[in-house]
């Protein structure tokens, strides 16, 4: 049984300067080419991200390989890159969905091309310093996910390389030779977060193992609508060993140290802008702000109010000017606002929040 405690906060305006290695993790890789790769550290195998130069929140990436935690695979299936519908046939049925029902597929080839491509590699150089390297083996091992997901990554989708469909076992593989660099289907049955948990072995030829690192891999499936509630963004953007940590993830802790907890992040997105401006309208300057904010949060509402004297605050006569949704921050909107008054010498907006606590 569940009931709702009413938490109130506003944004604070301040100039701060983020440690950014402490930021909440996973930033949303949408686009181009990247890699699931392995190297050899300090004589360890170590799972990556290697870059070909991969779209990450909105920007290219360049080319330098990426830790394995700052990435998440970001997956959008909205109006303009619709999922595809699953076909009649019980051959298909490992898929996960009814036929006539979604199915979420980040394709091998790249097209689409708003959606990741990427494979599994074997090609970085500090891995020809294994002796008797003959071969390698990928295994999914685990997978955290929605209660009724499944994942399938295949080449020929009646014969998958890997399926959760009746459980994991020793049957999902891949083999790969030394320098490789292959493209699968990656397909979810639901939308939500998994997390791939990926063993590279590096064989020799008898088949034996010489060395073997087991790591996960995010991925983000959503329809472009956002988070329903807190639990759901921090499901995202934390390591799955920190979700019960509400020091570390917990809406009022601060990971980063720069003031601003969670439940502001999960409000106004990890860099929320906040710019006062002059909006036209109607061939004259009205006092206005443009601002991100959080939209579709069934446990959240979000006030836009204005003050001339900072101790008196209303939403009445705030007057809304745009809304454009950010592709790589699902739910995350940039807004614009003005007053419906022209005339005052002076005007300060803040944005207040509502957030409803779950508790038992």
């Amino acid at each position: 049984m569940f009931c709702t405690k009413i938490i109130a906060f506003t944004m604070v305006l301040a100039l701060l300067t983020p440690a950014l290695e402490a930021l909440p993790n996973f930033r949303a890789y949408t686009s181009d080419h990247a890699d699931i790769a392995v190297r050899l550290v300090d004589g360890e195998l170590e799972t990556y991200w290697e870059n070909d130069f991969m779209t990450v929140d909105g920007e290219l990436a360049g080319d330098k390989p990426l830790p394995r935690t700052s990435i998440r695979a970001l997956g959008v299936f909205d109006a303009a890159t619709p999922a595809l519908i699953r076909p009649e046939g019980s051959q298909l049925d490992h898929l996960g969905v009814e036929a006539g029902e979604p199915i979420y597929i980040l394709p091998s080839g790249g097209t689409p091309n708003t959606l990741p491509y990427l494979g599994l590699a074997s090609e970085a150089p500090s891995l020809s310093a294994i002796d008797g390297l003959a071969s390698w083996r990928v295994s999914l091992v685990d997978m955290v996910g929605p209660e009724d997901g499944v994942f399938n990554l295949y080449s020929d989708v009646l014969n998958p390389n890997m399926s959760t469909y009746d459980g994991i076992d020793s049957d999902d593989y891949i083999t790969m030779g030394p320098g490789d660099h292959f493209h699968f289907n990656w397909a979810f049955s639901h939308l939500g977060g998994y997390d791939l948990f990926l063993k590279f072995e590096a064989l020799d030829g008898d088949g034996n193992t010489i060395l073997e690192v087991t790591e996960p891999f995010r991925f983000h499936i959503t329809d472009g609508g956002g988070y329903e509630t807190y639990a759901d963004w921090r499901r995202t953007f934390f390591l799955l060993e920190d979700l019960d940590n509400d020091a570390i993830s917990g809406p009022m802790a601060d990971p980063v140290g720069d003031g601003r907890t969670n439940l502001e992040r999960y409000a106004f997105g990890k860099f929320p802008e906040w710019q006062f401006e002059w909006v036209e309208h109607g061939g004259e300057d009205y006092p206005g702000v443009r601002v991100t904010v959080r939209e579709g949060s069934e446990d959240m509402e979000i006030f836009l109010e204005h003050s001339y004297d900072l101790t008196d605050w209303d939403a009445v006569g705030v007057v809304e000017v745009s809304r454009e949704s950010i592709f790589h921050f699902p739910g995350l909107e940039e807004r614009v606002y003005r007053l419906e008054d022209n005339t005052p010498e002076r005007a300060f907006f803040r944005a207040r929040v509502e957030w409803q606590e779950p508790t038992e």
